[in-house]
């Protein structure tokens, strides 16, 4: 290659990477001036609520998913378009056009899609002291928001009522108008419920502000504005609801809340010191709510998991009449019971028996409480569920419109609320009305009623009260509609055979009396009759006890037999088994008795002075350990219950059951006749219930397999 070929050649190289560094430079260029129309800088400009001029930037650019131009906030996130209201964002001319509300001075700018020019859209119009909402989708507030943590006071008069809500000595107390005064309730607002209306009535965000200095404003005869039209108007016949909303420091806020909009978008606001309108979303409508929207349904204290079972003085009452104002009722006992817990009852009478008549409560003296629907009643009232709140703070006419003038039941019972069986109690009494349809809620509810508490002479129980009326599902107190013999043990002889030492039973002419002795029985390690012995005058033997001992055979169930040996003891041990299934089966009919008698069965009862009527009688004598065994006794308890049955219906099947409990004198001895005898008087018994015939028959018989030695089946 010569000098002049090697010239060309660096001349060309030169040439080449000259043109490199132009086309690069256009490059550059080109994606300088791409940048420079995909990007722009937008300052919205506005006045604070506290009167300062504020710019905020932010960048219009392309977003890289659509390729479409969008606002996006300092951060460089990108915001979200403003809710289209049938004019923001639309199309013209090929070209779309979306609008955006800044995040702060809440003015609103309508950006091209295509080309990324922008435009104010509408300005926030500050009046007074209105503010910028600071909100995106909205215009302005009505006055400075208010924190839920500032509100000193929020009242509210609507339809419904009159209310107010105030912070006292760090508690929110909640009064109602009365129509004389304000009456504080006991209990305190349901704090999600006041939080959402304390936060409506102070952030007052507005939708529109409505020129009512256009001719398309509604107008009265003398040309000022119609506010009747929104439902603004204080003396008209659809009066707005009213709020006064106060905050520490002094300023507070008045508004009326009219009417809702055409398009259900919200509802027309006005505050009472000014004369614009407003339109506020539908959120405002929680001050058209009554009073009951703040406050839980409640009825009595809550129970606990594993303390609900012990309840004590549960007294329940049927009312047929009732006079609120008076203070008067006409009531009949249903049912009373108290728990006792399981360290009093050992060694006593009420070992197997969690629950008791209280002694201040003579109700069906000498029965059982049916633990098991006891257990399964309280079970309910933990569980339960309330529907709503009906009427907080009733008066009487409320009363009687729930039910509470007639027939219905009235409920008080002590629940331990520290678990321990020692209290401290909280007494609850609750009113239980008939099972009725409710409309609002479209379904079958019963109502209570819970009177606000009353100041208690025991310092060891405290009243509880909600005062308030509210709904529940009937099934929780379908205990209001038992039979009577529900409340009871199915089993009218229940005991432990420890316990018995006497039992006298008649059939008839037949007359069967038992003796027990017990004391060589060791109780040390519990209640036992393993040396039971067992004296009866009927037994034909030298000393009368129940000692006899048979060797026989019995037939087995694969037809063979097989040696068999038992004792009196054993024997009569069976006999009291049998006792012990012996059962009521329900509630005596009043008209088949009366069909049967001619009497009620309290003329029955009361006629018998000569104790000459019942089919069958089981007298009875109890006696515990509790003085030697039980720290908490200083004495054994004694029960001595006679039990008479009386047929009085045409099959003979159905017999009365009453009970009597025995006398006993200011030494606790049983009171004697003057032949004496035990006294007993079959006039002072206590009978509702029915037990069947046949079933003392079988008894009767068994009675006599004992004392011919006969084995009495299991």
């Amino acid at each position: 290659m010569n000098e002049k070929q090697t010239t060309g050649l660096r001349r060309q190289t030169v040439a080449t990477v000259v043109l490199a560094v132009v086309l690069v430079a256009l490059i550059v260029a080109q994606i300088v001036a791409s940048g420079m129309v995909q990007r722009y800088t937008l300052k919205d400009t506005y006045t604070d609520e506290n009167g300062v001029l504020q710019t905020v930037k932010y960048t219009v650019k392309r977003d890289p998913a659509t390729g479409l131009y969008a606002l996006y906030n300092k951060q460089g996130k990108k915001m979200e378009a403003a809710p289209d209201n049938g004019y923001n964002n639309y199309v013209s001319n090929g070209q779309a056009y979306v609008v955006y509300d800044t995040e702060a001075g809440g003015n609103q700018y309508r950006i091209n899609t295509s080309t990324g020019e922008y435009a104010l859209y509408a300005a926030v119009d500050v009046e007074d002291d209105e503010v910028p909402s600071g909100a995106a989708s909205t215009r302005l507030l009505m006055f400075p928001r208010i924190a839920e943590s500032d509100v000193v006071s929020l009242q509210v008069e609507n339809q419904t009522g009159k209310f107010r809500v105030e912070k006292q000595d760090g508690s929110t107390v909640l009064s109602v108008w009365d129509g004389e005064e304000w009456a504080s309730s006991v209990i305190g607002v349901d704090r999600e419920a006041y939080v959402s209306l304390a936060v409506n009535c102070g952030y007052t965000v507005t939708l529109q502000k409505l020129d009512l200095s256009s001719s398309a404003a509604p107008r009265r005869e003398d040309g000022s504005v119609n506010y009747a039209a929104y439902g603004l108007d204080p003396n008209g016949e659809n009066a707005p609801a009213v709020y006064t909303i106060a905050q520490s420091g002094g300023q507070s806020y008045t508004v009326l809340v009219g009417d809702l909009t055409v398009s259900g978008t919200g509802y027309y606001v006005k505050r009472a010191d000014k004369n614009a309108v407003y339109i506020i979303d539908t959120g405002i409508a929680a001050v058209l709510s009554p009073v009951e929207a703040l406050v839980t349904p409640m009825a009595f204290y809550p129970l606990g998991e594993t303390t609900y079972p012990m309840v004590k003085n549960f007294f329940l009452w049927k009312v047929s009449a009732y006079n609120a104002e008076a203070g008067q009722a006409a009531s009949q006992a249903v049912a009373a019971f108290s728990y006792w817990d399981l360290s009093l009852r050992e060694y006593t009478l009420y070992q197997a028996d969690p629950y008791v008549i209280p002694e201040q409560m003579e109700l069906l003296a000498g029965y059982s409480i049916n633990d098991w629907e006891i257990s399964e009643l309280l079970s309910r009232l933990y569980r339960i569920q309330y529907f709503a709140c009906k009427k907080f703070m009733p008066d009487y006419d409320d009363l009687a419109a729930y039910g509470f003038s007639e027939n219905f039941h009235y409920l008080t019972f002590e629940y331990d609320v520290g678990g321990s069986g020692s209290g401290p109690y909280v007494r609850n009494i609750i009113f239980i009305s008939q099972k009725t349809y409710d409309e609002a809620l479209g379904r079958e509810v019963c109502y209570l009623y819970s009177p606000a508490p009353a100041e208690t002479e025991d310092a060891s129980i405290f009243e509880w009260g909600y005062d308030m009326i509210v709904a529940v599902d009937p099934y929780y107190f379908s205990f209001t509609e038992w039979e009577q013999s529900r409340w009871y043990s199915p089993y009218y002889f229940s005991t432990d055979v420890s316990y018995i030492r006497e039992l006298h039973l008649s059939f008839g002419e037949k007359q069967y009396d038992f003796y027990l002795d017990n004391s060589k029985t060791d109780m040390t390690n519990g209640v036992s009759s393993e040396n039971l012995e067992v004296i009866c005058p009927q037994y034909d033997s030298p000393d009368h006890k129940l000692d006899y001992e048979v060797h026989t055979l019995a037939p087995t169930d694969t037809g063979g037999e097989e040696a068999l040996d038992y004792t009196g003891v054993k024997n009569f041990k069976r006999l009291l088994y049998k006792l012990f299934l012996a059962e009521i089966e329900g509630d005596v009919d009043p008209a088949q008795f009366r069909a049967g008698t001619g009497m009620t069965v309290e003329e029955w009862i009361a006629a018998d002075t000569a104790d000459d009527k019942c089919i069958a009688k089981i007298r009875y004598h109890l006696e515990d350990y509790a003085g030697e065994y039980n720290r908490y006794w200083s004495a054994n308890n004694r029960s001595d219950i006679v039990l008479r049955f009386y047929a009085y219906e045409p099959s003979g099947r159905k017999c009365l059951m009453t009970v009597e409990v025995l006398e006993r004198d200011a030494d606790g001895n049983l009171i004697l006749d003057d032949n004496g005898e035990v006294f007993s008087d079959p006039t002072r018994a206590t009978g509702l219930f029915y037990a069947n015939t046949s079933a003392l028959g079988v008894l009767a018989g068994y009675a006599e397999d004992l004392l011919n030695q006969v084995l009495i089946p299991q």
